[in-house]
């Protein structure tokens, strides 16, 4: 049991379950998203969405039904998905984006039709590989290839999801619009105003000045944001 499942009460803060609704929550796979920044499938269905009542009935869903994480289709309850990630049933004309709230808790906002193939990624790190093509790797377990050696740690970039395409590529600097994924200050979204080694200060839309850490910041777009965030 323990070892596809986790007991629900020491379980990561930021899933917003109930604690003691029962004594297991399914476990998501190890990956390069932590337990904190995502969570399984099949949490998704049961206990955000309230597609299904069981494990069991998660199963059958994804087996059934269509279920797609960033237009990749999704068989297993254990699959991790988290933050940024788009999860979309075609069969109900759902789609959803997993955002942070300012509670530090991982949500759904169910997005429009303008919006479910619009995925945004942050470049963790980048390979150079063979005939001179460099390799992004991005948040979400995402690789892509590239040409252009204008892409930077730290930057972001969206994609078409469905053409496999770069849309667009926003970078880490003045004037950029970051969310924070971590820190006291989690969610918040802003301007940049200065940027230091590792520290960045940027201006929230209510005019606070706001210091964090660069690791926390997320870039959504160029003096707006390319995605929608939730209000409050």
């Amino acid at each position: 049991m323990t070892k596809n499942h986790l007991k629900r009460i020491p379980s990561p803060k930021s899933w917003d379950i109930m604690k003691k609704e029962n004594k297991f929550i399914i476990r998501p796979f190890a990956g390069s998203t932590s337990f904190k920044k995502g969570f399984a499938l099949g949490t998704l269905l049961r206990d955000y969405l309230k597609y299904a009542k069981s494990a069991k009935e998660a199963k059958y869903i994804l087996n059934n039904k269509e279920v797609l994480v960033n237009k990749i289709k999704r068989k297993d309850i254990h699959d991790t998905i988290g933050l940024m990630d788009i999860v979309e049933i075609p069969s109900m004309n759902k789609s959803f984006r997993i955002l942070l709230t300012k509670k530090g808790k991982l949500e759904l906002l169910e997005l429009n039709e303008s919006e479910k193939n619009l995925g945004i990624f942050k470049i963790l790190n980048k390979t150079i590989i063979k005939k001179g093509k460099i390799q992004l790797n991005l948040s979400g377990s995402k690789n892509i290839l590239v040409k252009d050696k204008k892409y930077r740690l730290g930057d972001s970039i969206t994609l078409d999801l469905s053409a496999k395409k770069i849309k667009d590529h926003f970078k880490l600097e003045k004037s950029s619009m970051v969310y924070l994924t971590g820190g006291k200050h989690v969610a918040e979204s802003g301007i940049i105003d200065k940027i230091g080694n590792n520290q960045l200060i940027f201006k929230t839309k209510d005019g606070r000045s706001l210091e964090t850490s660069k690791n926390h910041a997320f870039v959504i777009g160029k003096e707006k944001s390319a995605i929608t965030l939730f209000e409050k």
